[in-house]
């Protein structure tokens, strides 16, 4: 996933379970590479407002920018 994205939430991960019935829709903004401890993720602004730091394995594609 990269920047311009469009993203939702995973419904199999129990964690966002609550966030995924929202039916959030976001645009991916930013990519952060994992860096020592660090995990891969992404910074999502989601149709509701939020602005949050997703990580990948949280998220489906919904539309790749080409």
């Amino acid at each position: 996933m990269k920047p311009g994205d469009l993203v939702k939430l995973r419904h199999n991960y129990s964690v966002s379970t609550a966030r995924a019935e929202e039916k959030l829709v976001g645009l991916v903004v930013q990519h952060y590479k994992a860096e020592g401890y660090l995990e891969e993720c992404l910074l999502v602004l989601w149709n509701n407002g939020n602005k949050e730091i997703e990580f990948m394995h949280w998220l489906e594609l919904i539309n790749e920018v080409r």
